[in-house]
């Protein structure tokens, strides 16, 4: 299911850093404060985008889907672009990230030590301007970097560089010292961790947890994996160290899995694919939206056979959302369909349809306000 990407943040925050074994902290260098950046002039409700193109940070308007600005380049010193999120209302946090350097073409590729490394930086969204938060080194990964409502803390998925492989587990720092901790480093490997989005309260982290599923995971140093099951979703304390990604679950539907998820307020808004076949890929994908308890509320058809989405909810602006949708192959009785990239937007209990791209990419992740 790896697909090559583009980046979209509905502006929120997740910060990928490094560790092996158990819960630990992580070394890394002070972060600045966040800096204040210059009012943006009002104009249409959008949200960050990361181009399929180029994978330059984009802005992009919420009601006809266009792009409005370039706000931060494809590359920085040798680094792509590996997550966006908001940082206040003038501001991105966009994660930079290199690497592993690869000694074979299977998969997980043969990771190489010391060819991986990251930065977090707060971008203005008006200027450019850049302030470094985050940075670790060439043994470490990072990505998805998110602040928290309360602007103290960063989180993260993290993982060492070598196995990097479905080895992700989850980082919380500091901002005011640095002091960093791991929640999950001694899962076991081949398991699947979605982007982690903080709940109002600063303290915990929706996200969905897939464990390895089918034989004991491979262990070599090339990095292959078995697929990991279904993902239920969980609600994580990350106010702690803690060995295991734990905390109420959600289990999705028999048949289905959950794919992407953002908190709203009291409300948690998720994306739940299903099929019968084991990679849920050959089945429809729904809108739900839950309570903060997890029960669930109401739902809305949004496709058939999804391969990657993703989807940000504001209890102001609403929720965006988008789903990669390719039927491969197609249900019985009908014709091959093209790939494309549906933008939908729901505004109260209307979800209304934003625009469409065509190909074989997901044309927007990692949805930010």
């Amino acid at each position: 299911m790896c697909m090559k990407l583009r980046l979209v943040a509905a502006l929120s925050v997740a910060v990928l850093a490094a560790g092996c074994g158990g819960a630990r902290q992580v070394a890394q260098q002070s972060p600045a404060a966040p800096q204040s950046t210059p009012s943006t002039a009002a104009g249409p409700v959008f949200y960050a985008a990361v181009s399929a193109d180029d994978g330059a940070v984009e802005v992009v308007s919420a009601t006809t889907g266009k792009v409005l600005r370039r706000v931060a380049a494809a590359k920085r010193d040798g680094m792509s672009v590996a997550g966006v999120s908001r940082a206040g209302r003038d501001s991105l946090l966009v994660t930079y990230s290199r690497g592993p350097a690869c000694s074979s073409g299977v998969a997980g590729c043969g990771p190489r030590p010391g060819t991986c490394g990251a930065e977090v930086l707060q971008v203005a969204i008006n200027s450019g301007k850049a302030t470094l938060l985050w940075r670790v080194g060439s043994d470490q990964l990072l990505r998805s970097a998110e602040l928290s409502p309360d602007g103290k803390s960063l989180v993260a998925l993290a993982s060492p560089c070598v196995p990097s492989y479905f080895n992700d587990h989850l980082a919380v720092r500091r901002i005011t010292d640095g002091h960093t901790w791991t929640i999950g480093a001694s899962t076991p490997r081949c398991h699947g961790i979605s982007r982690p989005h903080w709940t109002t309260d600063s303290a915990h982290v929706l996200l969905a947890y897939a464990p390895p599923a089918g034989k004991a995971a491979y262990t070599g140093s090339d990095g292959t994996c078995n697929s990991s099951g279904d993902s239920s979703l969980k609600l994580v304390d990350v106010t702690r160290p803690k060995p295991d990604i734990t905390g109420p679950t959600l289990a999705p539907r028999p048949g289905c899995t959950w794919q992407a998820s953002a908190p709203s307020n009291r409300d948690v808004y998720a994306i739940q694919a299903c099929g019968p076949d084991s990679s849920r890929l050959d089945g429809p994908a729904t809108l739900i939206q839950l309570s903060a308890s997890l029960q669930q509320l109401h739902q809305w058809p949004i496709g058939q056979c999804t391969d990657g989405n993703s989807l940000a909810a504001d209890p102001t602006q609403g929720v965006v959302l988008a789903v990669y949708l390719y039927c491969n192959p197609p249900p019985r009785g009908q014709l091959p369909q093209d790939p494309q990239t549906v933008l939908d937007r729901l505004s109260g209990k209307e979800l209304r349809h934003v625009s469409t791209t065509s190909g074989g990419t997901l044309a927007l992740d990692q949805l930010a306000w």
